[in-house]
């Protein structure tokens, strides 16, 4: 099923550090599965603003007031350094 993260059980401060934390451990082609009560438009405004090349995002609403972000990380060898380290 691969990593899943739901914000719903955690203290917020510590949400967004977490899902970059957990993207930077994937392995290319892994998928990270966060879980919401609200849709999660900050967290992908985050991720376009980081500008991390290999990060691919889709959100799904599966059930009413959960909300779904599936972040893919793509072969870098095929779209350059994923960004987050900044180098």
């Amino acid at each position: 099923m691969g990593t899943v993260i739901d914000f719903r059980t955690l203290n917020t401060r510590f949400c967004t550090s977490l899902v970059f934390a957990a993207f930077e451990g994937l392995r290319d082609g892994e998928m990270l599965k966060v879980v919401s009560g609200e849709e999660p438009l900050d967290l992908e405004k985050q991720f376009k603003e980081a500008n991390i090349s290999n990060a691919h995002l889709k959100v799904v609403q599966p059930a009413a007031e959960v909300w779904e972000l599936n972040i893919y990380k793509m072969d870098k060898n095929k779209v350059g350094c994923c960004g987050v380290c900044g180098s």
